[in-house]
């Protein structure tokens, strides 16, 4: 029940996060391609699609759609003509980047309310959880 209870803090603590910022416009599943590329660091479409276990016609509409938005670029391979990489605009890296410090915020709130050593036991079982999911 405690799990369930931080999941949905989490949840909260982010929607209401994002309805307060320049992310507000954006769709979750849009912030969460953001977040996906900035941490891929100029990822192929099949890279992308890959990493968010959806198929490459999916993540090709959603990167055209933020293309247009003019939060990403896509940028074709001179080598193989049939792939492209994503590039975040200096529009996009500034909101992935804000997506980015809303989860570091979140990390902030366990360790002012937990000293050193509980830290190091929370940090414990989660990365056990973790290689586990």
């Amino acid at each position: 029940e405690i799990i369930e209870k931080l999941s949905q803090s989490m949840e909260r603590y982010e929607t209401e996060t994002l309805n307060n910022s320049q992310l507000s416009y954006l769709t979750p599943t849009q912030v969460h391609y953001l977040d996906a590329i900035y941490h891929l660091e100029n990822p192929k479409i099949s890279e992308l699609a890959s990493y968010l276990n959806v198929s490459k016609p999916t993540v090709t509409f959603a990167v055209n759609k933020l293309d247009k938005d003019g939060y990403v670029q896509k940028t074709q391979s001179n080598k193989d003509r049939r792939f492209f990489s994503i590039h975040l605009t200096s529009k996009g890296e500034e909101l992935a980047k804000l997506h980015d410090d809303i989860h570091k915020n979140y990390a902030e709130i366990f360790k002012n309310a937990l000293d050193k050593k509980e830290l190091k036991i929370l940090e414990g079982l989660l990365e056990k959880v973790l290689k586990e999911v």
